[in-house]
């Protein structure tokens, strides 16, 4: 697994309208700081308030915290108050070093559109690229999601608000966070941390306000001291337009299981006094990552800003949240007050994060004490048998509590749960009221739902065109799975008249708001000829960008790339570790595709047992391909006792889904009185369902049939006309029975 930071670019301010600084808090709006503690003792390890020492400030009106250079490799001892006061970059034998303007260009280079020109950093152990880290969260609804984030401090790690408090379908906060420093191909030079107190401000957490789309994690260990720290910097409009701001980051598109972020620039067009905006394309991953500068006169590398919003977040292109003046003043308040005494101490008990047990026992006290978010979480517990049993029952009671009380989440799930009849009696007309009701409070997911349940005909008369109407609202609000739905309903055929360049458009919608789907879609009509012209490479690229994001079905179709060398060189091994990818998220495909590669000994040692796990784990998920290869390892006796009446009954299960080859199989089972009695009427019934598909050896079959009068009065015309048609596939063994047929049954196909 390739982990890369990548140096991204220089973006360099030019003429824009500027706004002040020096605003006071209630012009700038900044409300009051929302605390999310993770430790199971608050108490604990022992945070202690006080004077940051590392603040400064300028005559001139700027705030700025010191840029901390200096580095004690493999100690614990705590560097002395003011050893990082404002000096110049370090070199080892402790002489100050100047970062030349061509040495700075060989590492940062302009990404231009189309044309891959980003520089990987191959020693992120260096300055400035060491205080930037990855960061891994998982949220109470059991996501795993990933962002950025840079040191400021000791243990204070900057970054945007949706990192640690996700709206997104209603995670709410963080239950872990990790922090990884100038992490790079599975090595991590620097002890990486746990976040154990989280923080932002109700403007974000309870508004939803991108303006103010930040936050700080409380590490438990004070890193800082061995890997160093960037400074903050709240500077003047004028100062900002004389400066370049550099982005740094993990790119998506270089590595695997969305553990990366990819950003490219091409300018900046604007900065306001919460914002500032530049034009660069970006994929998930790389939220939070800090935008920093160096200024003359100031020697170090400072952070103006978090990158929070890509291009479909805002006009003008994707942006950062800037650090205003009242921003500033407030994350070195949250400094203050989170300070360790010591080197090291750690907030958690054994264990990387708190146990779900704890996280289950502290939201059921307030949900006890009526707090609507908590009863919500609480319901989430027990949907996903996190720190208790898996109780639907008890779920379903949490959510409904919730929901009296107007959780938004809570009615969605509520009415999720009528839906599936989980923890309830399956009532759709339950769910759809509770739908209707959302939609008029214009929920797009409500919305999307109505609609999927008029795609599927669920507890509703099937109906394309409604389903349409439903998710055309959804999409006028921007809702990219609904875009997303009307791509493939276009695709389809479902509703409308087929179009897939009208697809196209609306997948393509979607995949500006990283819809993962949308993006995988896009990738299916490159790599099928579909609407546009077919471009592996193209398709290759899309499909990355959605395996990016996990998804299965994305990993499942690299694989299936690189197994039959489209568009790439061809590569089993390579296409069995997306495969593997895909099948650990139960995608049944990729189970059979690794059943098939096991079957044939292609990427790894031929197997016939471990290809019957991997086979039936996919016939578990009604997977038809696999349901007929389970029954072809029964009648060959592969790693396995043959067994005919096994393979019937395997084959039985994909026949009933019309797959052509199990048909046959059947019609062959039936013909040679293998698991049944010969009957050849029940053989050439079973035939004739495969041939009616096109399958040239079932054509060839009912062809022979007929030439021997097997279970039908014998016809050589319509042999004929069956064996014409079998032979005009070009299958070599088919043709090769004809030659034989026909010096058998002394007739000349014409």
């Amino acid at each position: 697994m390739n982990k890369y930071l990548l140096a991204i670019g220089s973006l360099l301010f030019s003429s824009a309208t500027w706004a002040l600084l020096n605003e006071s808090d209630d012009e700038q709006g900044l409300k009051g700081t929302v605390i999310k503690d993770l430790r199971i003792d608050p108490s604990l390890p022992p945070y202690q308030s006080g004077e940051f020492p590392f603040q400064a400030s300028s005559s001139t009106g700027m705030r700025y915290t010191n840029f901390c250079p200096e580095v004690r490799e493999g100690t614990r001892t705590p560097l002395p108050v003011g050893s990082c006061s404002l000096a110049p970059p370090l070199r080892e034998d402790g002489r100050c070093v100047v970062v030349e303007p061509e040495h700075q260009k060989s590492v940062l280079r302009r990404i231009i559109p189309g044309i891959d020109e980003r520089v990987h950093v191959t020693n992120p152990r260096e300055r400035p690229y060491r205080f930037h880290g990855h960061m891994i969260m998982k949220f109470p609804n059991g996501t795993e999601s990933v962002g950025s984030g840079t040191l400021i401090g000791p243990h204070h790690v900057l970054t945007a608000g949706q990192n640690i408090y996700s709206h997104k379908m209603g995670e709410g906060w963080a239950t872990s966070v990790r922090f990884i420093s100038a992490w790079s191909d599975e090595e991590m030079p620097f002890t990486s941390a746990q976040g154990v107190v989280l923080l932002s401000v109700k403007n974000w957490v309870e508004d939803q306000n991108t303006d103010h789309n930040f936050g700080m994690v409380i590490l438990d260990e004070a890193i800082g001291y061995q890997i160093g720290w960037a400074g903050m910097f709240a500077a003047l409009d004028d100062t900002l337009m004389q400066n370049a701001i550099h982005v740094s980051g993990y790119p998506g598109d270089k590595g695997e299981l969305n553990r990366q972020s990819t950003h490219m620039w091409t300018g900046v067009t604007t900065i306001l006094r919460d914002r500032m905006t530049y034009d660069m394309e970006t994929l998930p991953g790389q939220s939070g990552s800090g935008v920093w500068a160096e200024f003359p006169g100031y020697n170090g590398y400072y952070v103006v800003g978090v990158h929070a919003y890509g291009k479909e977040d805002q006009e003008g292109g994707s942006g950062a949240t800037r650090l205003s003046v009242v921003k500033f003043d407030r994350l070195v308040n949250w400094m203050k007050e989170y300070q360790l005494g010591d080197f090291f101490h750690s907030a958690l008990p054994s264990g990387e994060e708190r146990t779900a047990r704890e996280i289950y026992v502290t939201y059921k006290g307030e949900a006890n004490r009526g707090e609507a978010e908590s009863q919500y979480q609480l319901a989430l517990c027990y949907t996903a048998g996190r720190g208790v049993e898996k109780k639907p029952g008890e779920a379903f009671k949490w959510y409904e509590k919730a929901a009296k009380q107007g959780h938004r989440f809570a009615r969605r799930e509520l009415a999720l749960c009528y839906q599936s009849g989980i923890g309830t009696e399956k009532s759709i007309p339950k769910a759809k009221t509770l739908l209707l009701k959302l939609s008029e409070e214009k929920d797009s997911w409500a919305q999307s739902k109505i609609g999927t349940l008029y795609a599927n005909g669920q507890g509703v008369p099937q109906n394309y065109t409604e389903a349409m109407r439903w998710y055309q609202l959804a999409a006028a609000q921007n809702d990219s799975w609904a875009q997303s739905k009307i791509g493939t309903l276009y695709a389809n055929g479902q509703g409308v008249p087929q179009n897939y360049t009208e697809a196209m458009r609306w997948y393509q919608l979607a995949a500006a708001q990283n819809d993962a789907s949308a993006q995988n879609n896009i990738g299916i009509l490159y790599d099928n000829d579909l609407g546009v012209a077919q471009d592996y490479t193209e398709a290759m690229r899309w499909y990355r960008l959605a395996a990016a994001q996990n998804d299965a079905s994305a990993q499942n179709n690299i694989g299936v790339l690189y197994c039959h060398g489209l568009g790439i060189a061809q590569d089993y091994v390579e296409a069995v570790r997306w495969y593997r990818l895909a099948a650990a998220q139960n995608d049944a495909s990729a189970q059979y595709n690794i059943g098939e590669l096991y079957d044939n000994g292609l990427g790894v040692a031929q197997d016939y047992g471990k290809a019957m796990g991997w086979y039936r784990l996919a016939a578990a998920q009604n997977h038809t391909r696999a349901q007929y290869n389970i029954g072809e390892l029964y009648v060959n006796g592969f790693g396995i006792t043959q067994d005919y009446g096994e393979a019937m009954r395997w084959y039985r299960l994909a026949a009933a889904q019309n797959d052509a080859s199990a048909q046959n199989s059947i019609g062959w089972l039936y013909d040679h009185g293998q698991g049944v009695a010969q009957d050849y009427a029940e053989a050439m019934r079973w035939y004739r369902f495969a041939a009616d598909k096109g399958l040239a050896v079932a054509l060839y079959n009912v062809g022979a049939f007929y030439a021997n009068g097997l279970g039908v009065p014998q016809d050589y015309v319509e042999g004929v006309r069956y064996l014409q048609l079998a032979a005009a596939q070009n299958d070599e063994t088919v043709q090769n029975n004809i030659a034989m047929l026909q010096r058998k049954a002394q007739c000349i196909l014409q």
